[in-house]
């Protein structure tokens, strides 16, 4: 790679997941060697991460279906207990994926039997907790590893916290609240 385009890519990873989109997009299509197929795919696999998860349903509801399809995944029990207050778009949108992340962690690398996802909150504040009695976390994240990070991203670009830890006795525990006194209103 050219180190122009590595800079400019390391430059978009650093403004946010558009931008490195944006960034990788103008890397891949300068590249002659790149086939049209393999940036039809490309393309085709930002227009899904882009577009928003939820298709019309609630929080509530697009969690749940996301515990039913990775369910034949795994052998975890997932339950998504609770209600989600009424959300800005883009909280919702950002909020489904970083508990669909957690959930996909922890049937794809935990190895978790049962999963737990609690709702809450109120006006003011979402609650998301997503707890498993899986492996845990490895003392190190794999290299080119990016589902932890881009689930930080994510929480800070709604003004939110996220919190990832050794739940006691085992597994993981995600834990993420967003104030939702100054969040804009629109998926951008």
């Amino acid at each position: 790679m050219l180190p122009g385009r590595r800079r400019a890519r390391a430059r978009g990873a650093q403004q946010g997941p558009v931008a490195a989109t944006q960034a990788a997009a103008n890397a891949i299509t300068g590249f002659p060697a790149v086939n049209a197929d393999a940036r039809a795919r490309f393309f085709a696999a930002v227009a899904h991460e882009l577009r928003s998860p939820l298709q019309g349903r609630g929080l509530d509801e697009a969690l749940r279906q996301r515990a039913q399809e990775l369910t034949p995944l795994g052998r975890a029990d997932i339950r998504v207990e609770g209600r989600a207050p009424t959300l800005p778009p883009l909280v919702a949108a950002h909020a489904t994926r970083i508990a669909g992340e957690a959930l996909t962690n922890a049937v794809r690398h935990a190895g978790a039997q049962r999963i737990s996802v609690e709702l809450g909150g109120s006006r003011k504040l979402l609650r998301i907790t997503v707890r498993d009695d899986g492996r845990g976390l490895p003392d190190e994240l794999r290299p080119g590893s990016n589902g932890l990070r881009s689930m930080r991203e994510r929480a800070a670009t709604i003004g939110g916290t996220l919190e990832v830890e050794h739940a006691d006795g085992g597994g993981t525990v995600v834990a993420l609240q967003v104030p939702l006194n100054a969040i804009p209103q629109e998926v951008s």
